[in-house]
């Protein structure tokens, strides 16, 4: 959590008490988790095709459950269902939550019918934001109730729960 309370989700950066400043880019991403930087941005726009998409697959739309992908993976059958729960596996990995429910910022990004369109998204951009957004929350929440036990950051590099 000393990582997260450093790290100022205003202007991506590191913070140390030495006065040492390291920011925090796309490409410090890519570099760490090996993504490559697409020329894409990724959609964040969940619109109606979406959200029918994920109720035609998982019967739901908010907090789709791990479990309920896992039954789809553990199939094994090559469909559009299975790529889109396959990304929704990989995205859990690169944008965890607290919950063990997909997050539904990946939505837009990871529900089509063009999966090739899905290598050339800036990922690692995705990510980045993910965590800043991740932090930032976590530090609203830290300054509202700083006695708060159940606190915890979701994010590609710093998923931790309990403080």
């Amino acid at each position: 959590m000393k990582l997260a309370d450093r790290f100022n989700p205003d202007n991506r950066t590191l913070e140390f008490k030495n006065g040492r400043v390291c920011p925090i880019t796309e490409e410090d991403v890519a570099r760490v988790s090996g993504l490559p930087i697409g020329d894409i941005p990724e959609p964040n726009v969940c619109e109606g095709i979406h959200r029918d998409k994920m109720n035609e697959y998982f019967k739901e739309f908010k907090g789709i459950k791990l479990s309920a992908l896992q039954d789809v993976v553990l199939k094994k059958k090559s469909d559009n269902k299975f790529q889109t729960a396959y990304m929704f596996v990989l995205g859990c990995f690169l944008c965890p939550t607290q919950k063990d429910v997909v997050g539904s910022r990946l939505f837009p990004g990871v529900v089509t019918d063009e999966m090739e369109k899905i290598k050339r998204y800036k990922w690692p951009e995705f990510v980045l934001n993910w965590l800043v957004e991740e932090i930032r929350n976590y530090k609203i929440r830290a300054s509202k109730d700083p006695s708060c036990s159940a606190q915890g950051v979701g994010g590609a590099f710093v998923h931790m729960d309990g403080v």
